[in-house]
């Protein structure tokens, strides 16, 4: 039975094999996207440049086939050889002292004669000339914004998500399956569709921006596909949210920042008329659509943040509706959120919807009459 490699050397050649050297040396090509570094993955018939490599955990993911790993990995699966064998490979090629001599001195003398044949092999060659003339460079410091620079770039992602969903048909067709009128939303709120597409023309220096707040991830925007809605505080963007209208993994998108601020229509509410908490957006706009304009819509369970009290608590509405979801989530999460108004001197009613519905249930079932008859407050 042949010797199992130390877990020590297997560690060593992860960390002192360059990534970017090593492709070099096959003859693959990298561009820099922001902090990541892009190819054409030679694992499957890719024209976009899916591979994405990360310097400072020194891995790869494919983003169109998933192949992803470190460099033994890659190694492995590009030459179709064994795990121990692209050890050995890598292994000829790494600068760390003494991390060859400690290998030669487990495989004995039949190691050393293949060492001397790895040493004669043109590509290997190429790999270890590339490797001693490409050294770590200092790392990178990630891309500074200014408060600024931040909201700017989040208002010209809206802007051109609006346009897109006046030119998009998945955009439309997903609102108004739920029985909104895009054009109609767009009078009032701001509401728009990304498609992700706008970003492909983007100088390296603004997708590093964009990656360093959240936008994009692994080299694809984080809300490709969705229905975007900006929540707002004091004049300034604070935070997207995205609900997937086309396939793809996941649902519910927010990008990984602090949870502030919220969805209002651009003329605000009207502080005289009754107010309506609702579980999500889509609800708050299904109540909307049926002429219930007064509606504090939250960001689903515990979505109901310092910001609404402070805005319930300053609008002083005459009253307050509690209308989450119909089932158990939802019953617990209005009991909750009542007790906490009461806390803060404001009273609430909750509104119990149907076992297992949401308001937008009946709003995409036609039910937008019942919705207004339900809540009296056209």
């Amino acid at each position: 039975m042949p010797n199992r490699i130390p877990e020590s050397i297997i560690q060593s050649v992860k960390a002192n094999t360059l990534f970017l050297s090593l492709l070099k040396s096959y003859g693959i090509k990298t561009s820099k996207k922001g902090n990541s570094y892009m190819a054409v993955c030679p694992f499957h018939n890719d024209s976009q440049a899916s591979l994405s490599i990360d310097r400072k955990q020194n891995l790869f993911h494919c983003l169109g086939c998933d192949a992803a790993g470190n460099v033994i990995q890659f190694v492995e699966r590009l030459e179709n050889i064994s795990f121990p064998k692209a050890v050995d490979r890598l292994l000829a090629l790494s600068r760390s002292p003494g991390m060859g001599e400690r290998r030669l001195a487990q495989q004995g003398p039949k190691g050393a004669e293949l060492d001397a044949k790895r040493n004669g092999n043109p590509r290997i060659a190429a790999v270890d000339a590339a490797i001693s003339s490409e050294k770590e460079k200092e790392e990178e410091k990630p891309v500074e914004i200014s408060t600024e620079e931040r909201n700017a770039l989040f208002l010209h992602i809206v802007n051109q998500s609006v346009e897109d969903l006046r030119n998009s048909e998945p955009g439309r067709t997903y609102l108004e399956k739920r029985g909104l009128e895009p054009l109609r939303l767009l009078e009032s709120y701001t509401v728009g569709f990304h498609s992700g597409s706008s970003f492909d023309k983007l100088a390296d220096t603004e997708r590093a921006k964009l990656e360093t707040v959240g936008l994009i991830r692994d080299g694809r925007s984080l809300f490709d596909g969705c229905i975007v809605f900006l929540l707002v505080k004091d004049g300034r963007i604070t935070t997207i949210y995205g609900r997937k209208a086309v396939s793809g993994n996941g649902s519910h998108y927010l990008l990984p920042c602090k949870r502030e601020g919220l969805y209002l229509p651009t003329a605000g509410l009207n502080p005289q008329k009754p107010v309506v908490i609702t579980w999500s957006i889509i609800d708050g706009l299904s109540l909307f659509a049926a002429g219930i304009t007064n509606v504090l819509p939250l960001l689903g369970v515990n979505g109901f943040l310092p910001d609404h009290l402070a805005y319930l608590l300053e609008q002083s509405f005459p009253k307050i509706f509690i209308a989450l979801n119909g089932d158990d989530a939802g019953n617990r999460a209005a009991a909750a959120l009542k007790q906490n108004l009461a806390g803060n001197n404001l009273t609430a009613q909750i509104i119990e919807l149907p076992a297992g519905e949401d308001i937008n249930c009946h709003a995409a079932g036609g039910g937008q009459e019942n919705q207004a008859r339900r809540y009296r407050l056209r």
